[in-house]
């Protein structure tokens, strides 16, 4: 009986010792875990930040081109006033054909 009982607390010795590092081992997966999900959450933020950049960027740009086509249509709209042939703007000749 002796031997039995020698075996029975080597045997919870081990499982203590499978048990501790099971703990070790959980609380680095939830560290890396948490990490992870920081680093996650931070891609996020610059992944919005730059597709607000973009968005903005765009309607600055629609906001240009339509100030450019109301200027081109402006001067056109000059040289058919006057009688101007102008070769620079394509909108005066398909205006003159």
């Amino acid at each position: 009986m002796l031997l039995c009982r020698s075996d029975d607390k080597r045997r919870l010795r081990l499982l203590e010792e499978e048990l501790r590092m099971a703990k070790e081992a959980t609380v680095r997966l939830h560290d890396d875990m948490m990490r992870a999900e920081e680093r996650r959450q931070r891609h996020q933020d610059d992944l919005d930040r730059v597709k607000n950049a973009l968005n903005e960027s765009e309607s600055r740009r629609l906001c240009l081109q339509n100030q450019y086509d109301n200027a081109q249509t402006e001067v056109c709209r000059l040289c058919l006033s006057h009688n101007f042939l102008c070769v620079r703007h394509p909108l005066c000749l398909l205006t003159k054909v």
